[in-house]
């Protein structure tokens, strides 16, 4: 019986296909190493890199740091894999910059209003600013750049698992308290 040795080094691509054959999950180590580079190119939260590459927001914070009191996970789910490495750092850092359309955006923003947030809170918590916010919300602003849409996006997934704040009050200095109505007009709260 003869047996043959692999010349080629092993790829990322090749432990993927086994894995899909064999298993649902992979070795998280690789896929680290990727969701580090990604983050370090694109120079997005966590958060809205997860949003972009579309893995949940916690599988991303589980892969690099772990669940609280726990180690990282050491597998990670083949489409999760598979997500993580259709991107590339300059192709990430390419798509952030690049213009879009608000209006998904807008419909997200005037969503959360719906829910209780003032444009304020939203401006805060989400390191967005409180005029940017109030043109996507009412719809002046009709492109503004990937990063910001994605950051968006994050903030309205972070606001869905919140408590409407309508009772909370906000610890900025920015002038009078901008909010939507739901039909999109604009006014001072």
């Amino acid at each position: 019986m003869t047996t043959t040795t692999r010349t080629e080094p092993i790829t990322v691509e090749d432990l993927l296909q086994q894995a899909a054959a064999t298993a649902d999950w992979v070795d998280a180590a690789p896929f680290r190493a990727q969701l580090l580079l990604l983050l370090d190119a694109s120079g997005l939260t966590l958060p809205q890199l997860a949003a972009h590459i579309g893995v949940s927001p916690a599988t991303c914070q589980n892969l690099l740091v772990g669940r609280p009191g726990q180690q990282r996970i050491r597998r990670i789910s083949v489409s999760d894999a598979s997500a993580l490495l259709r991107h590339t750092p300059d192709g990430v850092a390419e798509a952030v910059r690049r213009q879009v359309s608000t209006h998904d955006a807008q419909r997200l923003v005037l969503a959360m209003v719906d829910q209780g947030w003032t444009l304020e809170l939203l401006a805060e918590v989400g390191g967005i600013g409180l005029s940017t916010l109030s043109r996507i919300g009412d719809g002046t602003l009709r492109r503004c750049t990937n990063r910001l849409d994605l950051a968006i996006r994050a903030l309205y997934r972070w606001s869905e698992g919140q408590a409407a704040p309508a009772q909370l009050r906000s610890t900025s200095r920015l002038r009078p308290t901008a909010q939507l109505r739901p039909t999109g007009q604009l006014h001072a709260a």
